[in-house]
């Protein structure tokens, strides 16, 4: 696994638990060290294959 791969899913594990703790998408990014949320929504998009809201909004239907 690449240091490039390796950094992108510790920062989709970091998102994800700060996501669930309904932080701001805007700090979570940031503090990951990308320019803007629109920098970071590409590269969760290309590892879960969805956005942030979307993949929230499906994991919370699931629950019903």
């Amino acid at each position: 696994m690449s240091f490039i791969h390796w950094r992108q899913q510790l920062h989709i594990g970091l998102a994800l638990q700060r996501f669930a703790q309904r932080e701001l998408g805007t700090n979570i990014a940031a503090d990951l060290g990308y320019e803007s949320v629109t920098a970071f929504i590409p590269m969760f998009r290309r590892m879960l294959e969805t956005t942030p809201a979307r993949y929230f909004g499906e994991a919370a239907s699931d629950r019903k």
